[in-house]
C-alpha cells in the first residue's frame, strides 16, 4: 500500500482524511482507485496538482512506478510567470 498524504486544502476533497493508504503500483493505478473513491479528488489531482513520490516531484506524471510503500504528496503544479 502506498501512504497519500494530503495538505489542510485537500482533505475536504477526501473526506476529510489527512492521509490515505492505497493499493497501487503506478500513478496510472493510483489516479483510477482515486477516481473510484474520491472522484473529486482525482480530478483536482489530474487538472492542477503534481505529485512527490518518496521526495522526487512529477509535475505531469503518467505512469510512474510505486513502490510498496511509496510515500506520495500531493501538491500545486509549478508553473512558469
Amino acid at each position: 500500500m502506498v501512504r497519500v498524504v494530503l495538505g489542510n486544502e485537500l482533505r475536504a476533497l477526501a473526506g476529510g482524511a489527512d492521509e490515505l493508504l492505497l493499493a497501487a503500483t503506478d500513478t496510472q493505478a493510483l489516479l483510477a482507485e482515486l477516481r473510484r473513491r474520491y472522484p473529486a479528488l482525482a480530478d483536482h489531482v489530474e487538472h492542477q496538482s503534481a505529485i512527490a513520490i518518496d521526495g522526487l516531484i512529477h509535475q505531469h506524471p503518467f505512469a510512474e512506478p510505486l513502490a510498496e510503500h511509496s510515500e506520495i504528496h500531493i501538491i500545486p503544479r509549478i508553473t512558469a510567470g
